[in-house]
Parts: C-alpha cells; sequence; structure tokens
C-alpha cells in the first residue's frame, strides 16, 4: 500500500497518470483484508474507504484529463 500512496507524489515526473492505477492497487488490497478475519475489526472502515475510492474512481469517467495523462 506504501508503493500506491507512494505513487500520487513525484518531484520529478507528472503524476496524474499514476493516480488510477494506485487507486485500483489499494482498492484491491483494502478489498482482499476486508474479507479476511484477521482484519474483522476494520472491515467497516475499509469497506467505507473502497466505496469512496469507487465514488471517485467513477468521477474520472465524466474527466478527459485522466485518459491524457495516461499516455504521457
Amino acid at each position: 500500500m506504501d508503493i500506491a500512496q507512494q505513487a500520487f507524489s513525484s518531484k520529478m515526473n507528472p503524476t496524474l497518470s499514476n493516480a488510477l492505477p494506485a487507486v485500483e492497487a489499494l482498492h484491491a488490497a483494502w478489498s482482499k483484508r476486508a474479507v479476511k478475519p484477521k482484519y474483522a475489526v476494520f472491515k467497516d472502515a475499509l469497506d467505507a474507504a473502497t466505496a469512496k475510492l469507487d465514488e471517485h474512481y467513477q468521477k474520472t469517467a465524466a474527466s478527459d484529463a485522466h485518459i491524457l495523462a495516461m499516455g504521457m
């Protein structure tokens, strides 16, 4: 998860092209943890976090900026 989080910041390169892959990586990691008994105490928070990621991910469909950035 640290790698996904760090993908949003860079001193030398544009980072918008890293945003969607990072969001997808976070979503996958949190979704996997939400169903494991080890993380049961965090399930509500993980579900809320993945729902918020879904909400923002869907908003990217209304913006061409992400599509253009992915070509960089």
